[in-house]
């Protein structure tokens, strides 16, 4: 597996704020379907107060996740397409596979607001 950079991005208030145009090959490489995310997009890794002690919202493995995901969201993509996005990227950053399916399952069945 290729594991693809990950997005650069400067924390801003309770979120993210991207520094540099990021795209994502959905698939896999060269797919030719595209996601391309600007630099200003703010995005955030949403995780209920009761579980930072376990999902740090801060960890860099998850912002390109995260910010493909809130990407997806506004561009009304459904919440299964776009968590399997977000698992994909998880994926991609070498997040543990256990980890993977905890976070996959919270950003396709719940919303945290």
């Amino acid at each position: 597996m290729t594991v693809r950079p990950l997005i650069v991005a400067a924390r801003h208030g309770d979120g993210y704020v991207v520094i540099e145009p990021y795209s994502w090959d959905l698939g896999c490489l060269d797919s030719g379907l595209t996601i391309t995310i600007p630099a200003g997009t703010w995005f955030d890794v949403s995780v209920p107060r009761w579980l930072r002690w376990a999902f740090d919202p801060h960890d860099p493995r998850y912002r390109t996740a995260a910010a493909l995901h809130d990407t997806l969201l506004i561009a009304n993509w459904d919440r299964l397409t776009a968590g399997a996005v977000f698992a994909e990227a998880l994926r991609a950053s070498e997040t543990p596979i256990w980890r993977r399916l905890i976070m996959w399952i919270a950003v396709s069945l719940y919303r945290f607001s």
